[in-house]
């Protein structure tokens, strides 16, 4: 149990550097293996809370020199894939074939990024 607890708490923090480095790749790398060890649904709410918190903080030290009008569009893009992707996850999440896909999925991404 232990183990696990940091070797989570390690996919994290890497995942953490990985976004500090370049700026995105938190989210791809955490969700290309916390499945491994959680369940699609306890890593995808996990990611998404600690996701939040780094938007939150991006946001609130930027607030002033974001220009709304030109993020509309990406911003309506990122709340229509939430809301598919909730209902894709509480239809298929408990499918070993959908944490595979996952898996191999983001990994590839992380990799040509």
């Amino acid at each position: 149990m232990l183990e696990e607890l940091i070797l989570i708490w390690s996919i994290l923090f890497i995942g953490s550097f990985i976004q500090g480095a370049s700026g995105f790749g938190f989210g791809l790398f955490s969700m290309g293996f916390l499945p491994l060890f959680l369940t699609l649904k306890d890593s995808t709410l996990l990611v998404l809370a600690l996701t939040v918190v780094i938007s939150l903080t991006i946001l609130f030290r930027f607030f002033k020199l974001i220009n709304w009008r030109n993020i509309t569009i990406i911003l309506i893009g990122a709340l229509t894939g939430r809301v598919c992707s909730f209902y894709f996850l509480n239809t298929y999440g408990d499918m070993d074939w959908v944490k595979k896909y996952l898996v191999s999925f983001l990994l590839q991404w992380l990799f040509i990024c």
